[in-house]
């Protein structure tokens, strides 16, 4: 039998990487065929580890500054010699998992730790043709201003005085001075298409998340609006229709100093990563995550197998932490879940021992597989 393993990552576990190594030395004492291993990523978490495995990139750490305080830490980024191309995980950078909960105040931080970033690549690898951006698990809200800031946006109120480039003073704005552009692409992987601005719109949908309260929402809408209004008016640049709310609105600052070219999770995952092909040319295949609920299947990487998987009628096995979709899809005939909190006490003790409950459900996954040759 041919059977591919492509998980997604378990937050709060390990990453898609990791989670794929688990299962395939479990399933490979079981001698039932072909294993083909293809851990995913939407953008989000673990974006770094999958593209360092699939396209073989050689890690290439810097030094930044947080995104909330002086203090300095080392992002990892991968780089692809061959096409030289290098690849970064807004997660690592202005993931929520980097800003510690006292200084989730997404009016009082921005992307300027991004800004710094581009600039020290841009710097020393001067052959570099294309960034690639897995966007996802953003802890800002700032419209990717804070990265256009470091390559000399500016904003200033209606007496001419500077403003902080902070999304509580973007209401203030009446003049934005644009930044300086790169001769460097710019591609995003994101895997959500949502406007800006409205209750849809980058702020009311994400920002609670990332520790707005009710006042802070509305003064993060007026912000976006008023940026988006000046822009427009001032500079020709209209972005009100545009689908780049994911992730703070990132996509716009660096529309600002580069070119970008927008790519959604689904090409992404099933063309640049192989799993069309991989998919269809399986018989069985194992995926999964650590929560498994409706935003599942709202073009998250999960959702986007079982879509594929069950196109071309293959067996499915989906191995999760939690399981709390409704969807229809589940209940086809050849798909079967493993809930890994079915065998433990506690979510949290499904977290601590997802290793083994994984091993114990592999165990059962080539019981079905074994009956199925």
């Amino acid at each position: 039998m041919k059977i591919l393993i492509a998980p997604n990552s378990f937050k709060e576990c390990a990453s898609s990487v990791d989670i794929s190594n688990i299962i395939t030395k479990e399933l490979d004492k079981y001698h039932l065929g072909e294993l083909t291993q293809v851990p995913v990523s939407d953008g989000g978490d673990g974006f770094l580890e999958v593209c360092r495995r699939i396209f073989k990139l050689k890690i290439r750490n810097y030094k930044v500054n947080t995104c909330y305080n002086e203090s300095s830490y080392t992002v990892r980024t991968g780089l692809d010699y061959d096409r030289q191309i290098l690849y970064v995980e807004s997660a690592d950078i202005i993931g929520l998992k980097t800003i510690p909960l006292q200084y989730r105040k997404p009016t009082l931080i921005n992307s300027g730790n991004f800004g710094e970033l581009i600039k020290k690549i841009y710097r020393i690898h001067r052959g570099l043709k294309a960034l690639t951006i897995g966007l996802g698990g953003t802890g800002t809200s700032d419209l990717g201003l804070g990265i256009a800031g470091i390559f000399g946006l500016r904003l200033y109120d209606k007496s001419g005085a500077g403003l902080p480039i902070l999304p509580k003073f973007y209401k203030y704005a009446r003049q934005i001075i644009l930044p300086e552009k790169l001769n460097l692409r710019v591609n995003v992987i994101m895997d959500v298409s949502n406007p800006l601005f409205g209750g849809k719109g980058t702020s009311y949908t994400y920002a609670t998340q990332k520790g707005a309260d009710k006042k802070e929402l509305a003064v993060l809408e007026a912000g976006v609006k008023n940026i988006l209004s000046i822009l427009k008016k001032n500079h020709n640049l209209d972005f009100y229709n545009e689908m780049i709310g994911a992730g703070g609105g990132l996509a716009l600052g660096l529309s600002l100093i580069s070119g970008v070219k927008l790519t959604m999770s689904q090409q992404f995952i099933l063309d640049q990563l192989g799993l069309k092909e991989s998919i269809k040319n399986s018989d069985a295949v194992i995926t999964g995550e650590g929560n498994l609920d409706e935003q599942s299947f709202m073009n998250k990487a999960t959702g986007i197998i079982i879509d594929q998987a069950l196109k071309y009628n293959k067996h499915i096995f989906l191995l999760v932490g939690t399981n709390k979709s409704y969807s229809a899809k589940l209940a086809k005939s050849n798909v079967k879940i493993f809930e890994l909190k079915k065998l433990y006490k506690s979510e949290k003790d499904s977290i601590r021992y997802y290793a083994q409950g994984l091993k114990t459900y592999c165990g059962r996954i080539s019981d079905y597989l074994l009956s199925l040759k």
